[in-house]
């Protein structure tokens, strides 16, 4: 069997709606526990590649609340991505000794196949 790897990237605008006047630097911002996405057998079979955003909210408790797939993700990663998000675990943000949400939180998850060019 063809070895793939699904891994992610942190990349993201983000802001705090709970503090505007706080400059947030979410690029800092990273799950303490995460784990890839399960390759898609339908995308292994066509040989599939790709790159899938995913938008979300990380809760004062630090689990990621409605995550939604954002601009040119494949159908066949959309569902794999989703479900990765959602197991994400963050520590809670902060501010002034209170726990907040952090909203518009973004993470790329990469679909690669391994020895791909």
């Amino acid at each position: 069997m063809q070895k793939q790897t699904a891994e992610t990237t942190q990349k993201s605008t983000q802001q705090n709606t709970s503090v505007p006047e706080e400059k947030f630097d979410v690029s800092n911002y990273k799950p303490a526990n995460k784990a890839p996405p399960k390759y898609p057998e339908q995308a292994l079979d066509r040989r599939l590649e790709g790159d899938c955003t995913i938008a979300y909210t990380v809760n004062a408790q630090g689990r990621v609340e409605n995550p939604k797939a954002q601009g040119d993700c494949h159908p066949l990663f959309v569902r794999p991505a989703l479900q990765a998000a959602k197991q994400f675990q963050y520590q809670p943000r902060k501010v002034n000794g209170q726990a907040v949400a952090v909203q518009n939180v973004k993470n790329t998850f990469q679909f690669r196949l391994a020895g791909a060019s």
